[in-house]
Parts: C-alpha cells; structure tokens; sequence
C-alpha cells in the first residue's frame, strides 16, 4: 500500500527541471521532477504551497511522485 505523505514546495529550479519538497514527517528534502510538479492540464504548483506525494527511492535518494496540491486543512 502507498502512504501519501504531506510537505511544502522549497524551491523549484527551471533549469534543472525539478523541485524540491521539504516533508512534514521528518524535514528531509524529497526531489520531485517537473513532469511529478506539473502535471499536463494541472496549474503549476508554487514555492510555498503544501502538497501530498508518495516517497520513493530512486538511485539512492528520496523522490516524490504523484505530486498534488493540498486541499483543505493541511
């Protein structure tokens, strides 16, 4: 079963074409692609804003994916 985490956007680095997420649960900082980031359709996500992911490992380090904009309460 996958666990939806929770954090907030960093940084996003146009560049690099990835973001950074600081997690709520232990805040270590989780990379998130731009195609997890901005979804085709999707508004962009900003620097600020809370999100919800599923956390894995990719090469050794944690990434995030199915990126989506947190609703409600936090």
């Amino acid at each position: 079963m996958e666990i939806r985490r929770s954090g907030t956007v960093q940084a996003i680095d146009e560049g690099r074409q990835d973001s950074l997420i600081r997690a709520d649960e232990d805040g270590a900082c989780v990379v998130a692609h731009y195609a997890e980031m901005f979804p085709e359709g999707a508004a962009p996500l900003q620097v600020g804003e809370r999100v919800t992911y599923i956390r894995e490992e990719e090469q050794g380090r944690p990434v995030a994916r199915g990126v989506r904009r947190q609703i409600g309460g936090g």
